[in-house]
């Protein structure tokens, strides 16, 4: 059985306290220090900083066309199979936005946590934002066809709000699962230690 941890034991995981001298040479004081290995997504700095760009532009706009779809005047928002898969897929939407932000936000090299919150909000999110979307779209499908609706302006533009939140919520999971990344070690624990001894 998987332990849980609370958020201060993940902390201690990847950070510990050191004794530092104070700037008034007077003493020392505390301090916690990241020791835990550096992650890095594993592309050129400016590319990956265009990368970063990117996903989270596509991330940004398949959100808006989530809440551009709930907007539109038209009976099929109220129906199950269109309703239920937009209800949740707007919470990923919003996890997705969450983790590309993060993403965007990261340094180069970065922490485990940070790394390992962003990549799974985006694999996670932006996968699941995709289905619903999908989902909602043959919704609507579902109904126009079997339901005998007609399609108004609404009803095409809602369906198409939909597929065109699919693409690009698969685009950002394709897009982020493309950039590799790798581990580094870390060794600032050894230098603080030395500005202690010192």
């Amino acid at each position: 059985m998987v332990k849980w941890k609370s958020p201060f034991e993940k902390f201690e995981e990847e950070y510990t306290a050191v004794m530092e001298p104070a700037r008034c040479k007077r003493g020392f004081k505390i301090t916690y220090v990241y020791y835990g290995p550096w992650f890095l997504w594993n592309l050129p700095e400016n590319r990956l900083k265009r990368e970063k760009k990117r996903i989270l532009a596509l991330a940004l706009a398949a959100m808006a066309l989530t809440l551009t779809a709930g907007w539109i005047p038209t009976a099929l928002n109220s129906l199950a199979l269109v309703a239920y898969p937009a209800i949740v897929g707007l919470f990923a939407g919003a996890m997705e936005v969450l983790g590309a932000a993060q993403f965007c936000l990261a340094r180069y090299q970065t922490t485990q946590s940070t790394f390992r919150q962003a990549d799974r909000r985006i694999r996670t999110y932006s996968l699941l934002h995709a289905l619903l979307s999908a989902a909602a779209m043959g919704g609507c499908v579902w109904y126009l066809v079997t339901a005998g609706y007609f399609p108004s302006v609404n009803e095409g533009l809602l369906a198409l709000c939909w597929g065109l939140c699919a693409c690009l919520s698969g685009q950002v999971y394709r897009q982020y699962k493309k950039i590799p990344f790798t581990t580094a070690k870390n060794h600032t624990l050894k230098h603080v230690q030395r500005v202690c001894e010192s």
